[in-house]
């Protein structure tokens, strides 16, 4: 079985598909439902300027104490920009694996859509590993 996988990232959900062209569909489909989500979008855009409104705080207020601040600046801003890309992958790689969960589920496939538990086998919807009651396959 190939590993499909999305961003660079794997994504367990994939392994119960057994067709690799159906994987590829599901990781398609996942791309261009995020691509159409303003959201998801402006609430990153929102995280990124918050990181970057403190990283410059800090570096106002650490100049008082540390001598160089083009250091304190560089520092932060490094920490601030790995620390908005972190962010960004992990927020794009929940938000696929929901929806591919989602996907899943409107092919029959038994997962819980909320932490992707594989419900194949439990006699109720209800996930036994998060709580959430699922509809119905």
């Amino acid at each position: 079985m190939a590993d499909v996988r999305f961003l660079g990232v794997r994504i367990p959900e994939l392994d119960l598909v057994d067709d690799e062209a159906e994987r590829k569909a599901l990781v398609k489909h996942a791309l261009r439902r995020l691509h159409a989500r303003p959201t998801l979008w402006l609430r990153m855009i929102v995280f990124f300027v918050l990181i970057i409104g403190f990283a410059v705080v800090m570096s106002i207020t650490l100049r008082r104490w540390l001598p160089d601040p083009a250091f304190v600046g560089g520092v932060l801003g490094g920490v601030g920009g790995g620390g908005v890309m972190w962010l960004v992958g992990w927020t794009l790689r929940e938000e696929a694996r929901r929806i591919i969960r989602e996907q899943l589920r409107a092919r029959g496939v038994p997962i819980c859509i909320r932490c992707g538990y594989d419900l194949r086998g439990s006699p109720t919807p209800k996930c036994p590993e998060c709580g959430f009651d699922n509809p119905p396959v």
